[in-house]
């Protein structure tokens, strides 16, 4: 659900370079290395929940109507993203802090401060902090029509605990649990509700996901990687908790040593606990979602260097118009890898 999310093409970067993490394992000598991930992304929003971040916004301020589906705005902005690590390669052990885009199909940016650990016929065990590298921007009270709508931060506090080749084998696991917080919460005070109706609509609570996937070497650099999710939102509004479960599958070109490639695609559906007090019915969202990005490897012969080019789609189609949204973003960028 869009609106829980802070949009940012450098994610698609940073999900490409911790895959290959996981791949790869734990590195073999000692000392630091990350990457360091800049460029430009024009990305097109269109979405009633959700104003931007504490660096960009969206001219979607005022909404039409409380039943109808959101315009689309579009904003062009630079951005800036990396991950620093330090290996004790005799101990097969790493910590790391930086940007990690998790969940490149809802676009949802943090920062994490963690370790990696490498055990043989084990696998890479990894636990770490998550925090919100730049607070979303939400409306105080999204259900405003014709009106200038106040904008708030949201955030997300927790932790992240990960298994990577497990037993040796091509499975990883993943599992993310967070506080979600919004300074200040309003929804439906405009409309005069009462108190019991409000609380239905508060976004603030917990969320818990977990991840399966496998990666499967179907031919010499080409690999695939099938994913099972499950989203628990334990939100304190009942109209506003739900559960999610989607599939997901990625391909990764690696044989060339000019370039390589990345492709995921998504879908899933999210179904809501209680009866919406404003639209009397329960909500249920169907969710697609997708994103292609291309590496070129030591451009103008530029050692440590990437080109990098992306694209991204996401749509989420709700039986209440007014909370449809979809995201098309464009990114091109430049990584150095150290």
């Amino acid at each position: 659900m869009l609106s829980r999310s802070t949009i940012t093409l450098a994610g698609f970067t940073l999900l490409a370079s911790t895959s290959a993490i996981a791949m790869q394992g734990i590195p073999d000598e000692t000392g630091f290395s990350g990457f360091v991930g800049f460029g430009a992304t024009s990305t097109d929003l269109e979405s009633n929940m959700y104003h931007g971040t504490s660096l960009s916004d969206f001219d979607n301020k005022r909404t039409k109507s409380l039943t109808s589906s959101p315009s689309s705005e579009t904003e062009a902005n630079a951005f800036l993203t990396g991950e620093v690590r330090y290996t004790w390669a005799e101990h097969k052990t790493q910590v790391f802090l930086g940007n990690n885009q998790e969940d490149v199909l809802r676009f949802d940016l943090t920062t994490e401060l963690g370790v990696r650990h490498e055990m043989d016929n084990i696998g890479i065990l990894g636990a770490s902090l998550v925090m919100s590298a730049v607070p979303a921007k939400v409306f105080k009270d999204p259900y405003q029509a014709g009106v200038k709508r106040s904008d708030t931060d949201q955030t997300k506090e927790g932790a992240r605990l990960t298994w990577s080749s497990i037993l040796g084998s091509g499975f990883d696991a993943k599992l993310l649990i967070r506080e979600v917080d919004i300074d200040s919460e309003r929804s439906g005070n405009a409309l005069g509700l009462n108190n019991s109706d409000r609380r239905r609509l508060r976004r603030d609570g917990d969320d818990t996901s977990s991840e399966l996937l496998y990666r499967w070497t179907v031919a010499p650099g080409h690999i695939l990687a099938p994913a099972v999710r499950y989203t628990d939102r334990d939100r304190d509004g009942g109209a506003m908790r739900s559960e999610e479960i989607g599939g997901q599958l990625s391909y990764f070109y690696t044989g060339s040593t000019d370039w390589n490639l990345k492709a995921s695609a998504y879908y899933g559906e999210e179904d809501f606990d209680k009866s919406n007090p404003i639209y009397s019915k329960t909500r249920d969202d169907d969710i697609m979602a997708g994103s292609v990005t291309a590496f070129l490897n030591e451009p103008f012969g530029a050692t440590d260097w990437q080109a990098m080019a992306s694209v991204g789609y996401y749509d989420g189609d709700s039986n209440i118009s007014f909370y449809d949204s979809n995201v098309q973003n464009f990114t091109l960028g430049a990584i150095w890898n150290f």
